[in-house]
């Protein structure tokens, strides 16, 4: 247990802790920092197992009854009218416990790579850094040529760069093996590109549905699934094949197949390169949209100035490094 740990606990609760199970120190890693748990909340998290208690499907309806387990950690006032405040450490603890989403984070760090060519090596990506919390999104804008889809496909673990690191929600999965790569890609970043890619002799809701099939696929899956549908207006699509959509619905269907794993990270592709203006200013506002209901990362490659100027951020792959917009590259 770390000192930072016990003198937090020890301030919040006025007693020396004992050492938190497992479960309980993933809790405080997908909390995103170390906060002061009461022992008998640490207790009944320990009594949830492992596999449960870091789900956070189960963390908030654990959240649900804390007042009553624990007064402490909740705002309460007395019969003579003295409020009686719980610490911050512990009621960030209950913000992030029935928020229903996890705190996500993205970093990456001196990204470069560099190609032989016959000329003489040929240098993409010069140093590129990128930091994004959950629910950011940011359109990377830039000529052609100059690296936007190498950065893209580096982050989201399809390439390798020559060095530099990518960090998803603390871990660095460009050091893991092929199939520990493809694992942790399927989990936590979704992928939407100018072509839909969606087989033709499935339904809409099975092309939805094809991401969760390494994991066996569940009836959870599936109500997820149409969920996703019903919120992008088709619900009544279900049974369709590809060929009997439209561009823009196609489009769409390919945007939830991403999110049907519930991604830290989306990344898309010049999404609506092959749309008409209509259809991709439809297009956009569904990617910002979920995005930020849903707390997920959005990272956005566009040539397209109509969808770039709808982020909030704007970011030009320049010299091989990431500027803001009319901003100056650190060479």
């Amino acid at each position: 247990m770390s000192s930072v740990f016990r003198k937090k606990f020890e301030i919040a609760c006025g007693r020396p802790p004992v050492a938190p199970p497992v479960p309980v120190i993933a809790l405080l890693s997908i909390a995103s920092e170390t906060v002061a748990v009461p022992e008998n909340v640490l207790r009944e998290i320990d009594r949830l197992g492992n596999a449960m208690a870091i789900r956070f499907g189960v963390m908030v309806s654990f959240a649900m009854v804390l007042p009553a387990l624990v007064p402490g950690l909740v705002e309460t006032v007395s019969a003579d009218g003295q409020k009686n405040v719980p610490p911050k450490n512990a009621q960030n603890l209950l913000k992030a416990m029935t928020s229903g989403t996890p705190r996500h984070h993205l970093d990456v760090a001196q990204l470069e790579q560099t190609f032989s060519t016959a000329a003489g090596p040929l240098s993409i990506l010069r140093g590129a850094n990128l930091s994004m919390d959950g629910g950011d999104a940011v359109a990377i804008v830039g000529p052609s040529g100059s690296g936007k889809s190498t950065l893209l496909y580096i982050i989201g673990l399809l390439d390798s760069p020559t060095a530099g690191t990518v960090t998803i929600d603390g871990e660095q999965p460009l050091n893991f093996d092929e199939a520990a790569q493809a694992r942790f890609r399927s989990r936590n970043i979704g992928f939407v590109f100018q072509d839909h890619h969606l087989l033709p002799q499935c339904t809409v809701l099975e092309n939805v549905l094809i991401p969760t099939l390494a994991a066996g696929g569940s009836d959870a899956a599936q109500d997820r699934a149409r969920d996703l549908l019903k919120r992008v207006g088709l619900e009544s699509r279900l049974t369709h094949r590809p060929a009997q959509l439209s561009g823009g619905e196609r489009q769409r269907v390919a945007v939830c197949r991403a999110l049907i794993n519930q991604p830290a990270l989306l990344l898309a592709d010049e999404p609506t390169g092959n749309l008409d203006r209509r259809t991709a200013e439809d297009v956009g506002t569904l990617l910002l949209d979920i995005a930020r209901e849903t707390r997920t990362m959005l990272i956005c490659v566009t040539h397209s100035q109509e969808l770039a100027v709808r982020f909030p951020r704007i970011l030009e792959l320049r010299d091989g490094q990431l500027v803001p917009l009319g901003g100056a590259s650190n060479d």
